[in-house]
Parts: structure tokens; C-alpha cells; sequence
């Protein structure tokens, strides 16, 4: 972890990124949904990581890679 925000990859809903500074009360700051691939009825997130120049990688079973910058 580098900062009180983690990214999640939240399956069905793709990408949240929640802020824990306040453990008992977590908060959404900024969330992703890819669109629901053809021939597929929902997206299917399914992991998500980020590197030190602050991209997000997020894996969705149908879809493949989503590289998104945080800004």
C-alpha cells in the first residue's frame, strides 16, 4: 500500500478505488466500469494491481487488460 486509497476490483461493477483512511468508514473516491463485452451479460472483473508510475491494471475474464491512469 502507498496511500490510504486501494484499488478493488469489484467484479460485476468493475473498478472501485476506496479511501480507509477512516477504517470505520470507508469512503468511494473514483471507480471504472468497462462495458459489458458483445455476446457477454456483464463485465467480469476479476483482478486489479498498480505500479509505481501510478497506472491501474485491471483484468476482466472477457475482455482482457485495462491499463487506466490515475489522475
Amino acid at each position: 500500500m502507498r496511500s490510504t486509497e486501494i484499488p478493488i476490483a469489484w467484479f460485476a461493477h468493475g473498478l472501485r478505488l476506496v479511501d480507509i483512511a477512516n477504517p470505520h468508514a470507508p469512503r468511494q473516491t473514483a471507480s471504472f466500469m468497462p462495458p459489458v463485452p458483445e455476446g457477454a451479460s456483464r463485465v467480469q472483473s476479476n483482478d486489479v494491481c498498480y505500479d509505481d508510475r501510478g497506472l491501474i491494471y485491471l483484468i476482466d475474464r472477457t475482455r482482457g487488460l485495462h491499463i487506466l491512469e490515475r489522475i
